[in-house]
């Protein structure tokens, strides 16, 4: 899936690259275009939500991964990069949150091991800590 992506990402960018003095011309906003949004038209607008999805089919297809939702890959994403140790400022911001909060509720349910390696790794500062008393 990586490759594909990668792939897309690739052809996308040849795509804006060619088009662009044509859209700059015609005073478009290029700011869809330069936010990286992965799927954009011919013209340089954001994707409908049916071809999108319809894209997102044979993306998933060509990788042999089962059919999912675009809400399943957001999850899936922003699951991850809490998993990473990224900075949740930047996930809200992303995902378009208003509130860190609403971030974290709704995606840190999910990560039991990682609260469990985060519990792990400050007892063991607590024990280095008394060690130091």
């Amino acid at each position: 899936m990586i490759t594909l992506l990668k792939d897309h990402i690739a052809k996308r960018q040849v795509r804006v690259d060619f088009y662009r003095e044509r859209w700059t011309s015609r005073e478009r906003d290029m700011s869809i275009i330069d936010d990286g949004y992965l799927f954009v038209t011919i013209q340089g607008h954001v994707m409908y939500r049916t071809n999108l999805i319809k894209k997102m089919t044979k993306l998933l297809c060509s990788a042999e991964i089962p059919r999912m939702s675009i809400h399943a890959l957001r999850h899936t994403f922003a699951t991850r990069w809490i998993e990473a140790g990224l900075d949740v400022r930047s996930l809200a911001d992303i995902l378009g949150h208003a509130d860190v909060k609403m971030t974290l509720n709704v995606y840190t349910h999910a990560l039991p091991d990682q609260k469990r390696k985060n519990m792990d790794f400050m007892a063991t500062l607590i024990e280095e800590g008394k060690k130091d008393e």
